[in-house]
């Protein structure tokens, strides 16, 4: 049977002898196994906390004067008086943004825009390829990579300096190639980010591979299995170790601390070498010179020539 973290809770509390009943027992116990995932993670990161997902390239259309009922993703919104249409990825009433995508025709100023769906109206004021993107609801510590996979190739993770450097102005529109990964929203605290160049063509899929960070767990996870949240098996018996080891230590048992702290080495070993073969139990031989290069090597000396039989 899979272990909950109130099993760990549980377990921590009987290394170090004390009551498993008691609330603030067990929320010291939580806190220490969320220290001891915090510091481990870095080192050696589970798998399980790798993700895929997928954003399409959107406008943004500026809009004032909404109605409260306000637009769903999906739905159709037309201009009253210019007709063009669009479709609705998601709606920032906040900042009164409209983010779109297969735009058919052109709105004009004042014009009124009426989801299909929803009925919510507004007047729209402009229209702009969208530049910064925040398709991850959760904290990011690591990217692997990014597809365009609409047009079909590799999109580069970029640094700031070329991100400035490609476009200063932030005037150039194309098919997206590159990401940076801008910061975190001022709002959510989740990573926002931009791609160069804006895109032109809404609608393109963009896909992305990254490994998320575990939120600080509370008493309202305890029913739920660790390997769920994102340990993996042997990882789990690390963090009980570990966390008794910390327990022990503000009780002032030392002794008991050590103990569990080789504990925790031991186990963690045993991370190691899981790790190593999570991507398979592949093997690297050294390149031969024939498989470095097919080059034939070839000697000038003066007017000599002398070249590999």
């Amino acid at each position: 049977m899979a272990r909950t973290l109130g099993d760990a809770v549980q377990k921590v509390l009987e290394r170090v002898r004390k009551s498993t009943s008691s609330t603030a027992y067990k929320n010291a116990a939580r806190d220490y196994i969320c220290d001891m995932v915090a510091e481990l993670l870095p080192l050696i990161p589970p798998q399980s906390l790798d993700r895929t997902t997928t954003f399409v390239t959107t406008d943004t259309m500026t809009v004032t004067g909404a109605s409260a009922t306000g637009f769903t993703s999906g739905e159709t919104i037309t201009g009253s008086s210019s007709g063009a249409t669009a479709t609705v990825d998601s709606y920032d009433d906040t900042n009164g943004y409209i983010y779109v995508y297969s735009v058919s025709g052109t709105f004009t100023t004042s014009d009124t825009v009426t989801g299909g769906d929803s009925g919510a109206t507004a007047t729209y004021s402009a229209l702009a390829p969208t530049r910064v993107y925040t398709p991850i609801s959760g904290p990011v510590t690591a990217w692997w990579g990014a597809v365009n996979v609409t047009q079909d190739w590799e999109m580069s993770i970029i640094g700031p300096d070329t991100y400035d450097g490609l476009d200063p102005d932030r005037d150039f529109a194309n098919n997206a190639e590159s990401l940076f990964v801008g910061g975190l929203d001022a709002s959510t605290g989740y990573p926002t980010l931009e791609v160069w160049p804006a895109d032109a063509t809404t609608g393109d899929t963009i896909r992305l591979r990254y490994r998320i960070d575990i939120a600080r767990w509370t008493s309202s996870d305890d029913s739920t299995t660790l390997q769920v949240l994102g340990l993996t098996r042997p990882l789990e018996s690390v963090v009980i170790y570990g966390a008794a080891s910390l327990y022990a230590e503000q009780e002032r048992n030392f002794d008991l601390s050590r103990t569990e702290a080789g504990n925790a080495q031991r186990a963690l070993e045993a991370v190691r070498v899981q790790a190593r073969r999570s991507q398979g139990n592949r093997r690297y031989p050294p390149k031969t010179y024939e498989e470095e290069s097919d080059a034939t090597l070839t000697i000038r000396i003066g007017g000599d020539t002398v070249t590999e039989a």
